[in-house]
């Protein structure tokens, strides 16, 4: 009997593809621009333009949290150059550059299942999943940080696998500097060396003490790498690290979070009090920003501290909504030119869930229907890893199985509360390669 057959475009073919449903949504984007810009991309732009006019990184502000302080570099210079050095002065160019990047990510992706020892028919549907992943899609043509932060990613695992197999300079200098632009990327790869560090401690093809050795020096040679702009924060912000974002959002979101759903209010309330708070412990008008960023930071772990049990079912409920939320606000904007226009925030936070779907069944049926078929393709998405990661796990491939599951265990457990469909974007080929091992899985079982 002949397995049954489930046929898979070659890999040009589905580079293609994913090329020209991002390209549709650009041409669509050059009518209705404002589908290209998501909560922080006007920071980014302001930064870009900054550096393209002065060549310093900066922007006038009197804001509290200057963009600079909470923005690394690399993705404004990206901006900068495309949008500005090359560019007409909109982000027309940035985007199509965007867009050529998202079209290696899904290259790249294959690239690393072959690496990994996937066959080409597991690595064909990863690309093919990732092709047509509709969040990937939309932060192809958005003026943000993940597709450029997605192909830095695919770069860092391919480097991280060859490290493990062959730990030579090389390679480990290519795995520091890949860890360094992630972290000047997106905040959130922080303590992604840590996790590299551990899997090259553990994996690695070595002895005990040269594998130490390779993860110290990996550690150091990327804290060396990320340090200049540390110590530039500190010298004008008052801030050594690499952001401020993290203080924000774990006393604004996480902490605040928390705080609501423990008391019964709202976030709005739960905000303005630990904001009451702060003003009482520092003078918000004088102090700088590295002071300000500190006492945020005390304020958010002590908040934390007083609700842990609501705080970790916030969390899980985050790591779930990162696995499988549809991107609610990224579909709205996408169908309507902008979020509140189809009034769906509005009606989620004051009807909740099922009295949302019922008011947009009745008068937004358009959106409805597109939220809930990405909503099952995220869980059949879902569902195929389950099945590919049993499958992963009974093979007995170290390096294949924890170079996966690390990566997308390091951004689940990061992203935490504020879990949500862009945070899933540079995760995507991860479980897309997963997903292959599972429908595999059931090609094998799957007889005519």
């Amino acid at each position: 009997m002949k397995r049954l057959a489930l046929k898979v475009p070659t890999l040009p073919n589905i580079v293609i593809l994913g090329v020209a449903l991002r390209l549709i949504l650009l041409t669509y984007a050059m009518f209705v621009p404002e589908i290209s810009y998501d909560g922080d991309s006007h920071e980014y732009l302001e930064l870009a333009h900054h550096l393209a006019e002065t060549g310093v990184y900066g922007a006038e502000t009197d804001r509290p949290f200057p963009p600079d302080s909470v923005r690394p570099p690399l993705y404004p210079a990206f901006v900068a150059f495309f949008a500005f050095l090359l560019g007409d002065g909109t982000p027309f160019l940035a985007l199509l550059v965007q867009v050529l990047l998202s079209a290696g990510a899904i290259w790249l992706t294959h690239r690393l299942a072959r690496q990994l020892g996937a066959s080409d028919w597991i690595a064909r549907l990863a690309a093919l999943v990732l092709a047509l992943d509709v969040s990937s899609v939309i932060y192809a043509t958005t003026l943000m940080t993940e597709t450029l932060f997605t192909v830095l990613l695919l770069l860092f695992a391919s480097a991280l696998v060859r490290t493990l197999k062959v730990p030579d300079r090389r390679n480990n200098l290519a795995l520091a500097v890949l860890s360094a632009g992630l972290i000047l990327t997106k905040p959130i790869a922080s303590y992604l060396p840590l996790v590299s560090a551990g899997l090259l401690l553990w994996l690695a093809h070595e002895r005990t003490a040269q594998k130490a050795l390779a993860a110290v020096a990996h550690l150091a040679l990327v804290a060396a790498l990320v340090l200049p702009w540390a110590l530039r924060n500190e010298r004008k912000h008052d801030f050594f690290g690499v952001s401020t974002i993290q203080s924000f959002n774990l006393l604004y979101y996480n902490s605040a979070l928390a705080k609501a759903r423990a008391e019964g209010t709202g976030i709005d309330a739960a905000e303005d009090a630990l904001t009451a708070t702060l003003q009482q412990r520092i003078d918000l008008g004088s102090a700088s920003t590295g002071e300000q960023a500190q006492a945020m930071q005390r304020l958010g772990w002590q908040t934390i501290a007083r609700y842990p049990g609501n705080y970790a079912m916030l969390h899980l409920r985050g790591m779930l909504a990162m696995l499988v939320d549809p991107g609610r606000i990224n579909l709205e904007r996408v169908l309507y030119g902008a979020p509140g226009k189809s009034g769906l925030l509005e009606a989620f936070s004051t009807q909740g869930t099922t009295g949302a779907m019922v008011l947009l069944l009745r008068q937004q049926p358009a959106l409805l229907i597109v939220f809930a078929a990405v909503f099952l393709w995220q869980i059949a998405l879902l569902s195929m890893n389950a099945i590919g990661g049993i499958a992963l796990f009974a093979k007995r491939q170290p390096i294949l199985f924890w170079t996966l599951f690390s990566l997308i265990a390091y951004f689940l457990l990061t992203t935490g509360p504020l879990g949500a469909a862009r945070f899933r974007v540079p995760v995507t080929p991860y479980l897309a390669i997963i997903a292959g091992y599972g429908a595999e899985r059931l090609r094998q079982k799957l007889l005519p």
